[in-house]
């Protein structure tokens, strides 16, 4: 048979799409838990990662698009779409400024430059939100 379901539980585009393929730098994620995600590698803005319009798991994911030298919304630099990275949003114009695209997220220093920035954006939401009360 042609197309044996691996799992029997799971759907078609689980079982067949779930996934990913990379070509180059472009790793195109599947229906799985990056839904319909593309990361693409460059040298100046590190990872750019959006996602694709397409159901996935029969649900409708919101869009994002960011910039991110470890691929990941804890360490974008450009951010569109909040609901994607919730906080995160708040967090990319100040690390592009202190920190630029693309900087190294395992350099114990610059770990404490963002560490700095989400305490004091913490602290600043935590205080709003009580303010509003």
């Amino acid at each position: 048979m042609l197309f044996k379901k691996k799992y029997s539980t799971m759907s078609f585009s689980e079982n067949f799409l779930g996934g990913h393929v990379s070509i180059g730098p472009i790793t195109i994620y599947g229906d799985n838990a990056m839904h319909w995600g593309v990361n693409i590698s460059t040298r100046k803005f590190g990872y750019i990662c959006f996602r694709l319009p397409f159901f996935s798991h029969r649900v409708w994911w919101p869009l994002y698009f960011y910039c991110s030298p470890n691929a990941t919304p804890w360490a974008a630099t450009f951010m569109i779409g909040k609901k994607h990275g919730g906080h995160e949003y708040k967090f990319t114009s100040i690390r592009r400024k202190k920190l630029g695209h693309n900087f190294d997220t395992y350099d114990q220093t610059n770990r404490d430059i963002m560490r700095d920035i989400k305490n004091l954006i913490s602290k600043e939401i935590v205080y709003n939100e009580n303010f509003k009360r």
